[in-house]
């Protein structure tokens, strides 16, 4: 793995900021490699957060292509007492996802 320390650099200012961020770009430049790439680096900095990631491409996770029920399982996996770190990968497959991360960014602001 390529360690993409340019991007790596721009993003780590934004680890304990509470906004959501989108990371974009052409397919195969290395989006999902550099989401791993993060959480590797949020599991040293913040030992006791919790990481959530789902991957949309899995078809294991198919079921949580909809609004209600990526809410519902997402949801479920949060701690309020810990600092909770979201990674949906190729999340265009969720129908209705902006309500889903919107919603779940209001009630635990």
């Amino acid at each position: 793995m390529y360690k993409r320390e340019l991007y790596l650099k721009k993003l780590r200012p934004f680890y304990q900021n509470e906004q959501i961020k989108i990371l974009t770009g052409v397919r195969r430049a290395g989006k999902t490699e550099l989401l791993k790439m993060v959480q590797e680096e949020i599991r040293k900095q913040f030992p006791d957060s919790l990481i959530q990631y789902i991957s949309f491409e899995l078809l294991e996770n198919r079921q949580y292509r909809n609004a209600p029920s990526l809410y519902s399982h997402l949801e479920s996996c949060l701690d309020s007492e810990k600092w909770n770190f979201i990674f949906l990968d190729e999340i265009q497959f969720v129908d209705g996802w902006p309500e889903v991360v919107n919603s779940l960014k209001t009630k635990y602001h």
